[in-house]
């Protein structure tokens, strides 16, 4: 199985206060909403418990059921009213009813923040126990007769409702969906042809006078008739009070009244509904102004007592079948009291002998989630807070990287690349990684002391070896070197010593002083290269001719090339004056012509070359040989290193290593090349 590789420090760490940061932030949010929704909860049972009786007084209804009503279906108009306009808001907590708390921060956001919770109403009759009227889809209006609308007049004599259930008003309800208060604000007359079920009026035909539309017919009427301001005659439909259809007002009040431009064939009016009366229905014909809506809105289905209903409304009409006649209210036992989902009943009548509302009871029921409120109202916090988490846990990684990981990070690339960390020497802030950087500036500063030191112990110790291997080398060199000549006088001394040969005296004689001078060269040569070598020999610097000392070289060696038949070309300026040692600059030409006349095979060529560049004066002797191989090139310029494996000739293998010494001490370098025919050896100073 494969190990799994560790996690890093920096996603480690963010993880795990990502993580704690995440249940603060939940915890918090969490009793936050809870402490709301327990708000929420207390305000919305006294809402919910109350709220049948605000229904009754907030839309006047207690006051339409007067013992002498003012008009007929006044008390109908009331009940319109209260089950129409009556709702039910939430508010969020706010706090701009206070002097100086106007402007007090808040975590809801906007102080005027509410929602509207489910609600129905439905009216009982409370002798029969029959129900009257319940939420719905209706429209409602005051109205007078078609008569009364002939003669000019529009001061109401009744109240109407339609029921709106029947798709067949599905088109009403697309053209002129309700604004502001339940009302149809670009409408101002409604015509309705139909007849009366119960309360309910029943429409055949339905048309509807709009507001742009009675003041075009005003202008086809009197064209200089000036229209005013239209946002006042608006202002002044909102003064319409129960039992009076006013006429619009502006800055200049219209001369004509709706039923007046009706009369004269002027006005078009919209119409929504047009179908056959079934037969035996008396049709009446009703004209009412600024008409109002009622949209039922069904939210989702409701659970209550382990049963499911479609909506509110179908909830409370079966707690209206519990109804008889007499009973008076519901009871808070009937009521779900829930902070996920609050069902909460109530009912009001009166009671009182002579009050003509003594035979309705009205029933509310209101729905709502404290804690989905909550919720909902606590959004933009949500948000807030949870955006103010991320950058506290963006901070927090960045400050964990800055002063932990980063310096880690460097401490380890500095170990694995063997360099040292100063970049966030002076960026850390935090005790342990400070003490762990210094800790490891001391390791790497005795790691590299030892280091040094060991460094420096190899080196000397390679240079013993190298020293030792050489003195064995030149040692040995120099007693195989010294033992030939030796060997050869000690053979010729004791053959004349012995009397052996006496006619051969003379040459025995001149073959022992040949090997003593050889023997006496080999030792100057050996003397004049530790000397060279120990610095300790002077230069005597001169003006002098390089080619000239060349040809002169090269002529003193005209014999042998001639017994060689080798081809010499010599590529020489016409002046050349260097200021240099000439005894020991011809001593280094001498030993690459010696060499090369020496190795060159019979018939071969040698080329000369004296340069002149930006780098100086450059000496070259290149001559057909066997090529060296990487080996022989890397080691030619050694002391002893000879080449007699490879090719014929002798030597002692000191001239090339005491030429490279002579050209270094004049502070130039000597170097050997392979050509396409053989080798060339060349200085530069």
């Amino acid at each position: 199985m494969r190990k799994r590789k560790p996690p890093q420090t920096l996603e480690a760490v963010t993880f795990r206060v990502g993580a704690l940061l995440l249940a603060i932030w939940l915890l918090c949010m969490t009793a936050l909403t809870l402490l709301l929704a327990q708000y929420l909860f207390d305000d919305l049972a006294q809402s919910g418990l109350n709220y049948a009786e605000d229904v009754v007084r907030n839309s006047g209804l207690e006051e339409l059921f007067d013992e002498t009503p003012d008009w007929p279906g006044m008390a109908e108009s009331g009940i319109s009213r209260a089950i129409a306009e009556t709702g039910r808001y939430i508010s969020v907590p706010y706090y701009h009813t206070y002097p100086g708390m106007e402007k007090t921060p808040t975590v809801f956001g906007n102080v005027i923040t509410h929602d509207q919770c489910d609600t129905a109403i439905v009216v009982i009759d409370r002798q029969t126990g029959n129900v009257l009227r319940s939420s719905g889809d209706f429209l409602y209006f005051n109205y007078v007769t078609e008569e009364e609308w002939k003669a000019g007049t529009e001061k109401s004599t009744g109240h109407c409702w339609i029921s709106l259930e029947d798709p067949r008003f599905d088109g009403l309800k697309k053209d002129y969906p309700i604004s502001g208060y339940m009302d149809y604000m670009d409408v101002e007359a409604i015509r309705v042809t139909g007849w009366w079920a119960g309360s309910r009026f029943e429409p055949v035909s339905l048309a509807l006078m709009t507001w742009e539309e009675y003041y075009a017919a005003l202008n086809r009427v009197d064209p200089d008739w000036e229209q005013g301001e239209m946002e006042a005659d608006s202002a002044a439909d909102s003064d319409w009070e129960e039992g009076s259809t006013s006429d619009s007002g502006g800055s200049s009040e219209p001369p004509y009244t709706r039923s007046q431009l009706d009369s004269m064939g002027v006005v078009k009016w919209d119409v929504q509904l047009e179908e056959t009366a079934p037969p035996g229905r008396e049709l009446v014909t009703l004209y009412g102004s600024y008409p109002r809506t009622s949209y039922y809105q069904e939210l989702d289905p409701v659970t209550y007592g382990g049963q499911t209903y479609n909506n509110l409304r179908d909830l409370l009409l079966t707690k209206a079948d519990r109804f008889g006649a007499g009973r008076n209210n519901i009871y808070m036992e009937d009521s779900q009291f829930d902070l996920w989902e609050s069902i909460i009943f109530s009912s009001w009548g009166a009671w009182e002998e002579g009050n003509l509302f003594e035979g309705y009871t009205v029933l509310t029921a209101l729905r709502a989630s404290p804690l989905d409120l909550a919720m909902r109202f606590l959004k933009e916090a949500y948000f807030a807070t949870f955006l103010l988490a991320v950058i506290g846990l963006l901070l927090v990684r960045r400050s964990i990287r800055k002063n932990l990981t980063d310096p880690l990070r460097e401490l380890v690339m500095a170990g694995e690349k063997n360099w040292h960390p100063t970049s966030s020497e002076f960026a850390l802030r935090w005790q342990e990684p400070r003490k762990l950087q210094q800790q490891y500036k001391k390791t790497i500063d005795q790691l590299r002391a030892d280091k040094n030191e060991i460094s420096r112990l190899q080196t000397a110790l390679d240079y013993a070896r190298h020293a030792e291997r050489n003195r064995r080398q030149m040692t040995s060199h120099i007693a195989h070197e010294l033992k030939t000549p030796l060997a050869v006088i000690h053979s010729y001394a004791e053959g004349l010593q012995e009397h052996i040969a006496e006619g051969k005296r003379e040459k025995y004689l001149q073959v022992i002083l040949s090997e003593a001078e050889r023997t006496d060269a080999m030792v100057l040569e050996l003397l004049d290269l530790s000397r060279l070598e120990a610095g300790k020999v002077k230069l005597a610097r001169e003006e002098f001719s390089l080619p000239r000392l060349t040809r002169s070289i090269f002529e003193k060696l005209e014999r042998p090339m001639q017994e060689k038949q080798l081809q010499l070309q010599l590529q020489l300026p016409e002046e050349c004056t260097v200021n240099w040692d000439e005894g020991r600059i011809g001593q280094v030409i001498e030993n690459f012509a010696t060499n090369a006349v020496k190795y060159t095979p019979v018939g071969g060529n040698i080329l000369v070359k004296i340069e002149t560049d930006h780098r100086g004066t450059i000496f070259t002797v290149e001559n057909d040989s066997v090529p060296f191989t990487k080996e022989q090139l890397q080691k030619v310029w050694e002391t002893f290193y000879r080449t007699d494996e490879a090719r014929s000739g002798g030597g002692t293998g000191l001239g090339l290593a005491i030429a490279k010494s002579i050209v270094e001490l004049h502070g130039g370098k000597c170097a050997v090349r392979n050509t396409r025919t053989g080798v060339a050896f060349s200085f530069t100073i």
